[in-house]
């Protein structure tokens, strides 16, 4: 029964991060909100990136890929994505924080744990989850979408961002 709340899971994440990276400015998918005619104001070509915070100590996040202003971005994953970055050593059951510094908050935001090919969702209490208490490296994947308003199908644009951790 887990194996196939996984698969489905992971076949709903696939499907929705495919309709956000085959967005095109002149025909979209999905009725995109014309941010240049509203009050809301992007900063900048690409998402923002969140501050995670484990305690007091910054945890580097990498950008992975995805969909924004009409522009689509397709990159690795973790744990593919931040194999070459040093974990941040955090200790064991400490609170792990996401936070985003940003004009629009996002509407959506999961967080998987990444381990072996598996990838298996955190539960999370106002974007904060607990770290392992078990010794090792563990990879975590995070899916972030906003929308203008209630409405799911009014994006603005999503995007996944990867870090890595070590419980020593």
């Amino acid at each position: 029964m887990k194996i196939k709340l996984v698969i489905g899971i992971n076949l709903f994440l696939l499907v929705f991060i495919l309709s956000a990276c085959s967005i095109k400015k002149d025909e979209p998918s999905l009725p995109l909100v014309d941010v240049k005619d509203s009050n809301i104001n992007l900063n900048g070509d690409e998402p923002p990136l969140p501050k995670v915070l484990a305690g007091n100590s910054n945890i580097e996040v990498v950008r992975d890929s995805y969909g924004w202003e009409g522009v689509s971005v397709d990159r690795a994953s973790a744990p593919d994505s931040v194999k070459d970055k040093t974990p941040t050593i955090v200790a064991k059951g400490v609170n792990i924080k996401i936070e985003f510094d940003f004009n629009l908050m996002p509407t959506v935001i999961n967080i998987y744990r990444v381990n072996e090919n598996r990838k298996v969702e955190e539960k999370s209490y106002n974007n904060n989850i607990k770290a392992p208490t078990e010794k090792g490296i563990y990879y975590y994947d995070i899916f972030v979408g906003w929308n203008a308003s209630d409405d799911v199908n009014a994006s603005i644009g999503s995007s996944e961002y990867s870090f890595v951790i070590e419980i020593k």
